[in-house]
């Protein structure tokens, strides 16, 4: 009887010990990173092109496959560059090979538009996991003057005819400002209906590509509306106006039409 107990008491302990051999191939886990990034706070256009150098300094490049950032405006309007590669091979810019600080840079010009950008960094692993390691904000000054857009041939009916179940409204015009297109930060009208009212409310129009405009940045804006039986009748006045980054107006372009 003793003996049996033996038998399964040692019986039970291999089992435990089997359950806790590990398996042949684990997968090594990946080293955390830490990094030190060196970003300009600001940089000014004084009548050429400002070099932006963007650093990161890794504790351990074993696992790092590769780097890169993007340049946007911070409100993610306007993109400088969205996939910047950065190196640390002792070239374009970087000035030890295999030091685990990774270099890139592109340039500013005057036409991109004053302002703050984001500066985001990201790596992959060789195991494929794509990381943001940071975000950095650079304070852009161009002082080239600054002036108002312009907008310009406006394409709109003077008579629309309201079918069932609705009729369909294509509305463009051409907005250029002198300090570069990226300058322009909004294209819009409001609409007065035939009683007098009016919401206030801004209808953006858009030059990328969608909602009837064809061709993304070319300076035409557009936009498809939509009426029904249920609007009033009468005449619509629509009023456009384009406005740049640092809030100057455009002239203003007034343009009515009938519902019937």
């Amino acid at each position: 009887m003793q003996k049996t107990i033996a038998f399964f008491v040692l019986l039970i302990f291999l089992i435990n010990a089997c359950d806790n051999i590990p398996d042949s191939v684990v997968d090594p886990m990946e080293e955390e990173l830490s990094a030190s990034i060196s970003v300009p706070a600001q940089l000014i256009y004084d009548g050429s092109d400002k070099e932006l150098k963007v650093k990161a300094s890794f504790s351990s490049s074993k696992n790092i496959k590769d780097t890169w950032f993007t340049v946007k405006y911070y409100d993610g309007s306007y993109n400088v560059a969205s996939k910047v590669f950065m190196n640390d091979k002792g070239q374009d810019g970087d000035f030890l090979p295999d030091d685990n600080t990774y270099t890139g840079s592109i340039n500013l010009t005057k036409e991109d538009p004053r302002g703050i950008y984001d500066v985001e960094i990201f790596l992959i692993t060789d195991s494929d996991v794509i990381k943001k390691v940071s975000v950095s904000r650079v304070n852009f000054k161009n002082y080239e003057e600054n002036i108002a857009p312009i907008i310009s041939d406006l394409s709109a009916p003077d008579t629309i005819v309201v079918q069932s179940p609705k009729s369909i409204i294509l509305l463009s015009l051409k907005a250029s400002d002198q300090n570069g297109l990226p300058d322009i930060q909004s294209v819009y009208f409001t609409s007065t209906r035939p009683d007098g009212t009016s919401s206030g409310n801004k209808i953006y129009m858009n030059d990328a590509g969608k909602d009837g405009d064809y061709n993304a940045g070319d300076g035409i804006y557009s936009l498809i509306i939509e009426v029904t039986p249920s609007n009033q009748k009468g005449t619509y006045r629509f009023d456009f106006n384009a406005e740049d980054r640092s809030g100057a107006k455009s002239n203003l372009i007034s343009h009515n039409i009938v519902l019937k």
